[in-house]
């Protein structure tokens, strides 16, 4: 997976994070898709790497000024596999946007680290 710095717009948002603007855009962290091969999936190994994103979501936000992450879902493998992927985001606590349902979006506040 990778982190990229971007922005958005908060009008977008599905829910805005409390330090917010009213209106323009936000600086945000996008991340690239987790992926586990299909031979292994279902033994926690994604959920280890979402954990290791979200500690380095949470450097890089520190020096970036970021409010939250954003993701597009990959949409590749039909409608079952799109709404498993899209389950498996939410379980972390990302939300669709309201205007595009494969962009999901976490407040960085909501990051919660597995000790």
């Amino acid at each position: 997976s990778a982190i990229n710095v971007g922005k958005v717009n908060v009008d977008e948002l599905p829910n805005k994070p409390r330090s917010s603007p009213g209106h323009g855009e936000i600086p945000v962290l996008f991340l690239g898709q987790i992926a586990v091969d299909r031979e292994i999936q279902g033994r926690g190994i994604g959920s280890l790497l979402m954990q290791h994103v979200f500690q380095k979501v949470i450097v890089v936000s520190n020096v970036a000024g970021c409010n939250a992450v954003l993701l597009d879902v990959m949409s590749d493998g039909g409608s079952d596999s799109f709404s498993r992927r899209l389950d498996w985001y939410k379980k972390f606590g990302f939300e669709s946007f309201q205007s595009k349902k494969s962009r999901m979006f976490l407040p960085l506040k909501q990051i919660k680290i597995s000790q």
